[in-house]
């Protein structure tokens, strides 16, 4: 929040018995007061970053239709497309826009930013691409794992766009076939179908099944994964 702002928790038509609406700013109670339905709760808060509670402490449940913060803005906004081998998208610093250059000329440089993705575990190729002219501007390589990725935006004065691509050489042979998040049953199945032909693993599937790491997906990979599977209860 740059300027202060404003948190709303708004209830629906749906309760239990005397619950109670709590909310909870940096660890400083600014509201905790018996909850009615279809009602407005309202805190303000002060510029900068928070971390906001909200809770009921009362006996019972009431329905909450939403959250509402006001005075809260990005200083980049981004759009992407994700798969699971690859990410394109575009970011904005939010002040480049037509009118705000006309009135207030050109926007501060946009630094220390950063974009978060649920990225394939496994080395991603990133271009950072001009779209003035289309080119790419540089290219990193990116080591994903089990949690969120964190991507540095580099110094940002109008806008940029990237493209992400897992590297198909380099693939961690996790197990994760299915590409749910976990390794159980299901994907013991999926090998099993690959192995009999009855499925056909995509390339940058297959090399998280090959968990021998010998180029071959077969019985031992099987053996394997259900080691893996045994083992993480």
């Amino acid at each position: 929040m740059e300027d202060g702002g404003t948190c709303q928790v708004i209830t629906g038509a749906n309760t239990g018995q005397s619950p109670t609406i709590r909310i909870v700013v940096d660890g400083i109670q600014l509201l905790n007061t018996p909850a009615e339905v279809n009602t407005e709760y309202t805190v303000n808060v002060d510029a900068g970053e928070h971390t906001i509670l909200v809770s009921n402490q009362g006996t019972d449940w009431i329905q909450i239709n939403s959250y509402v913060f006001s005075g809260v803005v990005t200083a980049i906004r981004s759009f992407a497309l994700e798969s699971p081998t690859s990410v394109i998208g575009w970011i904005q610093n939010r002040d480049y826009n037509w009118y705000n250059v006309l009135v207030n000329g050109a926007p501060e440089i946009i630094q220390n930013s950063r974009i978060q993705f649920d990225l394939t575990p496994g080395q991603w190729e990133l271009n950072w691409i001009n779209c003035s002219n289309g080119y790419p501007d540089n290219t990193i390589y990116i080591n994903a794992g089990s949690e969120p990725t964190l991507i540095d935006v580099p110094d940002l004065p109008w806008d940029a766009a990237f493209r992400l691509t897992l590297d198909s050489a380099f693939c961690e042979p996790h197990g994760d076939i299915t590409g749910d998040g976990n390794v159980d049953v299901l994907d013991v199945v999926a090998m099993v179908a690959h192995i009999l032909q009855q499925l056909v693993l995509p390339e940058d599937i297959i090399c998280h099944a090959n968990l021998q790491d010998d180029g071959e997906i077969d019985v031992l990979d099987i053996v394997a994964m259900v080691d893996l599977i045994l083992n993480s209860r």
